[in-house]
């Protein structure tokens, strides 16, 4: 069973790769999930240890309660620090656009993006997902208690909800966040905002995940590759 299962997540992987030679395939969106369950030790191995949960698509509020997501949010372990976290699996993928955004956004305090969260999920229709990262928030003690509006929203004939998720009580501290670059080598972020606080390149993701048993190795070895041999020419050609 465990040859099967290796067998299968080889074969994942495997299609990650060819497949990222698409025009519009994503690698980022899939290969997210494997960055994430490897992020805390990553992370600690660079020298800011977090708290878990990590919030993936975690929503910066962009105005009229609109959101623009960043890829990962997460706390230090003391709970003082914020860290905004962006991957990019092709170097080609990072904006001035963007990097612009998460600037305006760290001079922001977390309370008041966590407000912003708020703010955000009581003007949307899809209120339950959003009362499911106030829970995550919970966890991480940057709100209070999500149960009253969890209660509103999970009635036959939800009433009140927009009220409960605002009375929701900001307990997240006065700090700004700081930007994290997951990127496939280290460059000179040139934009309207300033370079990233840190950048990991996949190197040191790599150097990482490896020591993490069969699937840490097979998911080093594709970022090994990432890193060496960008999606920008059709696989088996020598163009790149």
């Amino acid at each position: 069973m465990a040859d099967m299962t290796m067998t299968a997540i080889s074969q994942l992987f495997g299609l990650l790769d060819e497949r990222r030679h698409l025009p519009k395939y994503n690698l980022e969106l899939r290969a997210s999930p494997f960055f994430e369950l490897f992020l805390p030790d990553v992370l600690r191995e660079c020298g800011m240890p977090v708290k878990t949960p990590i919030i993936p698509e975690f929503p910066l509020k962009k105005g009229n309660n609109q959101s623009r997501n960043v890829d990962f949010f997460a706390l230090s372990e003391n709970g003082e620090r914020a860290f905004l976290i962006e991957l990019k699996t092709d170097m080609g993928s990072i904006s001035d656009k963007q990097a612009t955004f998460l600037k305006k956004a760290t001079e922001k305090e977390l309370n008041k993006l966590v407000n912003d969260v708020k703010q955000i999920a009581s003007n949307s229709p899809y209120y339950k997902k959003y009362l499911y990262l106030l829970r995550l928030l919970s966890e991480l003690q940057l709100v209070g208690s999500v149960s009253d509006a969890k209660a509103k929203a999970f009635k036959a004939n939800p009433r009140g909800v927009k009220g409960g998720i605002l009375n929701v009580e900001v307990t997240a501290p006065e700090c700004f966040p700081k930007i994290i670059y997951i990127l496939p080598k280290i460059i000179c972020i040139q934009s309207k905002g300033p370079p990233a606080d840190c950048i990991i390149t996949f190197d040191q993701v790599s150097k990482v995940v490896a020591k993490h048993g069969p699937i840490g190795e097979v998911f080093a070895e594709y970022l090994t590759k990432w890193e060496e041999s960008p999606a920008r020419h059709v696989p088996g050609s020598s163009t790149s």
